[in-house]
């Protein structure tokens, strides 16, 4: 029983990293779309 509880949390685990990996690369790809948009682009900052 106890493999069954270390399994379960090997999954939680790994599907809790891969969440915040994906939610990285969509805030790295809004962060790219926004600096390439000369409105969001703060005066003075090169791209």
């Amino acid at each position: 029983m106890g493999g069954v509880f270390k399994t379960l949390a090997a999954v939680l685990l790994l599907d809790g990293s891969a969440m915040a990996k994906a939610a990285n690369d969509g805030q790295a790809r809004v962060n790219e779309l926004l600096n390439t948009d000369s409105h969001y682009v703060k005066p003075g900052k090169t791209s």
